[in-house]
């Protein structure tokens, strides 16, 4: 009866564990520890946070979805080399059905829940349903589990492909089912295409290979599976090698070569991924106090975990090195899985121990979920250890007290590892549910990212009042205009309908004022006060919305003279199309100059060619005292129509005499530095005169 269970397999139960054969025993503990699972990962998915990770993935997956071509590569890495561009085929799932970020986070969440259920089998096949359960359990409520299966990150798909990868190596090397070692290549392939941290699995398998099939080698299913594993590979590294990555990976090698260092971060990171413990990082360095302040802590609980999982690990290499079990016998499925699950957490974290660039805690969500599948199987051992031994079952009926003894141990022991494994979920149910809701409460500066629901409503506002004004241009007035490169820029850009014309525009740069209609998107600073029609976190600031119904040459000296420019009655113009129409200057000697400049586009600019200003004061003999050079606005950005304004600062030199000065404006083509001239053919437009005080 209890084989028929979906956990259940060909491996008797005795008579001392008689509440694991119950069918239903076994159906609550399975929709329990997937109920806990399901519930912590889908919980106000609307709370995950979106930051330029997050929308350069979404970008890549949605124009792949939009008939754009195939990436063979993903985002960027830290170490100068793209990542693989499996998570941006996966994340095309999801956003096939739905351009939400919401709906994508539920279908990674979705992979993580797939984990935890593959984990509850694995660990069963291997060790046993107390395993099982102890492993699942753990894995679903482990804090840094759940939140990084809330965030489109690429190294957060990894926990699907870590447990097929271990149940693959089981499978090949354990139980000696060969063709496994196939799709175990191929799980690697995956796992290093995902995040670059599960190349430390490489080593790993070759180790297990060695050890298991030493001179026992299966030639023909060794070689299917390199042949497998590189083709899984291929088109990958055939970009890599178009794009000329090795180059650029040299080349930040090289330079941190010579500064490798061997510290403890690796271990540390670990322990921390392992206990869920540093929760409080997420509130970022001026709000963590405050999070502890107002929590339980159940620091010391959570370190049980990590005891538990080293316990574990020294246990599963003592049985692999003296070949025969702790306490009792056991056979080869647990000395052998035992060992993987030790090897799986350990590689990584030996071979980061050892480091020339930054290591991250991320780096370690492949280990997920061994750490937990050694607890089990330390629970699983103590239980075994009270267990009647081969040939003592006869005596143990004669002897009906120590029968009873040992059962009654049994049972009590069973009490005490329930009430401790479920004390520490529960805790760390509540850690999580702590923390998310804390940072999705306040403004976090250096942690946790804004809440993507709190973006989508200023996103859904702006769409709506652009259609009411017939699809009106959406201009995004923020921290900075490259959407590949600013968190806010590329978050608006992916999350607003593409069929809607957008720009963004740097605030503390330029503005920008089209011909025709728009919706601009402003951001507006908890430090400035003005109406925040959607506000973001309390300290956060927010958006507001405001109505553009185009500008004329007939309301250009107003739009000029509420920012207290000058209009210039005769109007320079350049080759490339733009029109000087007004300036404005404040500051003096000693400080900052800032000098303002409006001008019109005249002529749509041409394409694949940017522009720089450059702003240089004369004084009456000729001599330059101040220069600024800049973008001001991108060209690319350019409308015909548009009126930009600009500011250029720079320091003034204390020694300018105050007076009356001329400004001479030109342009150039950046990069190539190739002047622009006037349509009269200088050099420069003469802006001026300028009142030094």
């Amino acid at each position: 009866m209890a084989d028929s269970h979906p956990l259940a397999v060909p491996r008797p139960l005795t008579e001392y564990e008689p509440y694991l054969a119950s069918p239903t025993v076994q159906t609550v503990a399975l929709v329990v520890v997937l109920f806990l699972a399901t519930f912590l990962r889908f919980y106000r998915l609307d709370l995950a946070e979106y930051k330029l990770d997050e929308a350069n993935l979404s970008r890549m997956a949605l124009e792949m979805v939009g008939g754009k071509g195939i990436p063979l590569h993903g985002i960027g890495s830290s170490v100068g080399v793209p990542n693989g561009p499996l998570s941006v085929w996966l994340l095309a799932i999801p956003y096939a059905f739905s351009r939400s970020p919401i709906v994508a986070t539920g279908f990674l969440a979705a992979l993580n829940v797939l984990a935890v259920a593959m984990t509850l089998a694995l660990a069963r096949r291997m060790f046993g349903l107390r395993a099982a359960w102890v492993a699942g359990l753990l894995f679903a409520a482990a804090p840094w589990a759940v939140l990084n299966s809330r965030k489109l990150w690429a190294q957060d798909l990894l926990p699907p492909f870590v447990v097929g990868y271990l149940w693959t190596a089981c499978l090949a090397f354990i139980q000696n089912k060969r063709w496994a070692l196939v799709a175990h290549i191929v799980l690697l392939s995956a796992c290093i295409q995902l995040h670059y941290s599960a190349l430390t699995f490489v080593p790993l398998s070759l180790m297990w290979l060695v050890l298991f099939w030493w001179r026992r080698w299966p030639w023909k299913v060794i070689g299917v599976a390199l042949i497998v594993g590189l083709v899984s590979v291929a088109p990958f590294a055939y970009q890599m090698a178009r794009e000329g990555a090795g180059t650029r990976a040299a080349a930040v090698a090289g330079p941190v070569a010579v500064s490798m260092k061997v510290d403890a971060d690796a271990v540390r990171y670990a322990w921390l991924m392992t206990t869920g413990t540093d929760l409080h990082s997420l509130a970022g360095p001026d709000e963590f106090r405050n999070f502890l302040a107002g929590t339980l802590d159940f620091s010391l609980l959570f370190q049980v975990v990590g005891v538990l999982a080293a316990v574990g690990l020294m246990l599963a290499l003592w049985r692999m090195v003296r070949r025969r079990a702790a306490w009792r016998d056991q056979g080869p499925n647990e000395i052998g899985a035992g060992f993987i699950a030790a090897t799986a957490v350990l590689s990584p974290v030996l071979m980061f121990t050892v480091h020339t660039t930054p290591v991250y805690p991320h780096y370690f969500i492949l280990t997920f979920p061994s750490q937990f599948i050694l607890v089990g199987l330390l629970v699983e051992s103590l239980f075994g250890h009270f267990k009647p031994r081969s040939g003592e079952e006869s005596r143990l009926h004669a002897a009906g007290a120590l029968r009873f003894a040992q059962c009654d141990i049994s049972k009590w022991l069973a009490w005490l590892i329930g009430l401790l494994i479920g004390a520490i979920a529960a805790t760390q149910a509540y850690a999580f549910f702590s923390i998310q809701n804390y940072v999705a409460g306040r403004a976090t500066p250096g942690g946790y990212g804004t809440p993507v629901g709190l973006l989508l409503r200023v996103v859904n506002a702006a769409e709506q009042r652009s259609r009411e004004l017939g699809q009106a241009e959406i201009i995004v007035q923020g921290n900075s205009d490259d959407i590949h490169a600013d968190s806010e820029a590329a978050t608006f850009d992916v999350l607003l309908d593409p069929r809607l014309p957008r720009r963004f525009v740097s605030m503390g740069s330029a503005s920008v004022y089209p011909a025709g209609r728009a919706v601009y998107v402003n951001r507006v600073l908890p430090a400035i006060s003005m109406p925040t029609e959607y506000a973001l976190r309390p300290g956060e600031g927010g958006y507001s919305l405001v109505r553009w119904n185009g500008t004329s040459e007939s309301g250009l000296p107003g739009l000029l003279a509420g920012r207290l420019y000058t209009l210039l009655a005769s109007r320079p113009s350049f080759a490339n199309g733009i029109e000087l129409v007004g300036y404005h200057v404040s500051g003096g000697p000693g400080g900052d100059l800032r000098f303002g400049l409006a001008w019109r586009v005249k002529s749509a600019p041409l394409t694949d060619v940017d522009y720089h200003w450059t702003n240089q004061l004369f004084d009456a003999e000729g001599k330059r005292v101040w220069q600024k050079d800049g973008v001001g606005f991108p060209a690319t950005s350019w409308r015909v129509g548009d009126v930009v304004v600009a500011d250029f600062s720079a320091p003034l030199d204390a020694q300018v005499k105050p007076g009356v000065y001329q400004m001479r404006v030109g342009m150039y083509t950046y990069p190539d530095v190739k002047t622009v001239p006037t349509t009269g053919g200088a050099e420069y437009a003469q802006v001026g005169p300028i009142d030094i005080r």
